[in-house]
């Protein structure tokens, strides 16, 4: 910072041909431009300006400091403009990141109706089931189901959905339907092989503490959206959150089973961002662009609770 101050010193008094008119420039006492520009002259061991009574010229190193220097202060001041500017208006380039199934069957409309509100900004959705590094990974925004883990993020409830066990009709034909979630356990139940935890299916009897079921199954896969697809063809049933199944529960071709016992409280969806610190416009927009679309009750919940 002094060597700063030291430079902008200098600068404005060649600018404006004298100590007292340079001072007046950047609001400081005559003084305190006279003892900066000297102790700049110190630091560097040269003198920089000739002093006469009436005026002050440039030294040969002096016109060569000042011409590096009079370019490293238009820089410095452009780079302070140019990122002031961002808080003029949302602009720049926004990363999200979004579990698979939101991003590839809800966020497409919602960033659609984003950009063309802040047409100053580009994004880039990032679509991965796995937890993400912000910091790291330089993430503006993350949309984040269930449990968080990392407590330094900042936090924003948007909304939540529920979890149904379904199957397709002619599944429900073949092996019949389930009366208590043990009944499960005969059943071909969808399994999640990269997450080994999912094989443990919650249920909530009213008034009573949630309790878990063990399931089983002869199909496993990666992607929630290749189990959808399993559950719609018929192979077996499986769990899944309402975004994903409430067309498909309107339309008939999946059917739930065990309604009475689901979850009672939603599962949260949240965005989360590094630091609500000196927060760019474009994240600040955007949150607020998530809260309004996912309302307290989103569309694929209608008709599900």
């Amino acid at each position: 910072m002094d060597k700063w101050a030291e430079l902008n010193a200098f600068v404005a008094v060649v600018e404006h041909r004298g100590f007292a008119p340079a001072a007046r420039a950047i609001s400081l006492a005559p003084s305190g431009v006279s003892r900066l520009v000297s102790n700049l002259e110190a630091r560097l061991g040269v003198r920089l300006l000739n002093r006469t009574t009436r005026r002050v010229s440039l030294t040969e190193a002096g016109e060569r400091y000042y011409t590096r220097g009079r370019d490293a202060l238009a820089g410095f001041e452009a780079a302070e403009a140019d990122v002031a500017s961002l808080q003029s208006a949302p602009r720049g380039l926004l990363r999200v990141s979004c579990v698979v199934t939101l991003a590839e069957r809800s966020m497409p409309a919602i960033i659609a109706d984003f950009m063309a509100r802040h047409p100053g900004v580009s994004v880039e959705l990032l679509e991965t089931d796995r937890p993400v590094d912000l910091i790291e990974e330089g993430v503006d925004v993350a949309l984040m189901t269930g449990a968080l883990q990392d407590s330094s993020a900042m936090v924003r409830k948007l909304s939540g959905f529920s979890r149904h066990v379904v199957a397709s009709p002619e599944y429900w034909a073949r092996h019949g339907r389930p009366e208590t979630p043990a009944d499960l356990k005969r059943h071909n139940c969808l399994r999640f092989a990269t997450a080994p935890h999912l094989q443990k299916w919650t249920f909530q009897k009213p008034g009573r503490k949630p309790f878990a079921v063990t399931v089983s199954g002869r199909f496993s896969a990666a992607g929630a959206e290749t189990i959808l697809q399993a559950s719609l063809a018929g192979i077996g049933v499986s769990r899944l959150a309402s975004f994903m199944v409430a067309p498909h529960l309107r339309s008939g071709a999946l059917e739930e089973v065990l309604p009475d016992v689901r979850e009672n409280e939603p599962i949260p969806l949240s965005a989360v961002f590094p630091s609500a610190k000196h927060l760019s416009l474009k994240i600040r927009a955007f949150i607020d662009h998530l809260a309004e679309r996912f309302a307290a009750m989103p569309p694929w919940e209608d008709g599900l609770r």
